[in-house]
């Protein structure tokens, strides 16, 4: 699949579902070609024939984070415990045939460079990246001893930006207003918002989805011309609706919280 930077597309047309249109680039001096992604719901995926099988909206290439119980798929995967990587380099032969596949990457791999981590993307054919899974839903004492080992949300920032700078689009992953800044200041196609962590009370989960509704409002008042989407989190239920009705779209993960066991 050639870049998504490119001459031979309309400003304005739709190509295997994607909506192109032209947008101002604000990293860059020449004009970049923006996405809008089709509205029907996303997915995180497996693998790209679970992508096919699912709608025309964007799909998430996660395959540790899209196999595993989505209680424990946000902390777990973020976290270099599994090779979150490995299982995206196996399932990347034919992403140029799925242009609304957008690979997710862990940035923070103690054991791969980004630089080599996009360069098989590239080669592959990818289009988009997201920093999915991310280390920014983290808090607490176990996100500070990741930030000392030197696994940040900056460092997916900038793993991102080095993507951009390849004719990749981006999809950047905010659960709080620190990251909003940071990603609207960067730039981006796409931002998906997380609720953050599924854990705690029904009180926590009411509390971080009006968070959550804030944050889309912010970022719809703040940056009109970017992707707003929302990761409708199955362990939140009903809590995250309303707030959907502020995204342009949601991301929803294959399996329901009511059919996994609690950790």
């Amino acid at each position: 699949m050639a870049p998504l930077m490119t001459d031979n597309i309309d400003a304005v047309g739709v190509i295997m579902g994607w909506q192109y249109s032209e947008l101002p680039d604000m990293t860059h001096d020449v004009p970049r070609t923006g996405i809008g992604w089709d509205r029907e719901d996303g997915w995180f995926v497996a693998s790209l024939a679970e992508a096919g099988q699912r709608s025309r909206g964007p799909c998430i290439l996660s395959p540790l984070t899209a196999a595993m119980n989505p209680r424990l798929a946000d902390m777990a995967c973020a976290m270099p415990v599994g090779d979150a990587n490995g299982t995206l380099l196996a399932a990347l032969p034919g992403i140029d045939k799925t242009p609304w596949v957008i690979a997710g990457v862990l940035a923070n791999d103690p054991f791969r460079r980004s630089e080599d981590l996009l360069d098989a993307l590239c080669k592959a054919g990818a289009g988009a990246i997201c920093n999915w899974p991310s280390v920014g839903l983290l808090t607490g004492e176990l996100a500070a001893a990741l930030i000392h080992s030197g696994f940040t949300y900056a460092s997916e920032l900038t793993m991102l930006k080095q993507a951009r700078e390849r004719g990749l689009a981006t999809v950047t992953v905010v659960s709080n207003a620190e990251q909003l800044d940071a990603a609207l200041e960067q730039a981006t196609d796409m931002l998906l918002v997380v609720p953050g962590l599924a854990g705690g009370t029904a009180e926590d989960r009411e509390r971080r989805a009006e968070e959550t509704a804030a944050l889309l409002h912010d970022a719809s008042a703040r940056a009109a011309g970017v992707e707003r989407w929302l990761y409708l989190h199955p362990v939140y239920g009903s809590t995250l609706l309303a707030v959907a009705a502020q995204a342009q779209g949601v991301i929803r993960h294959p399996l329901t919280a009511s059919t996994q066991p609690r950790p």
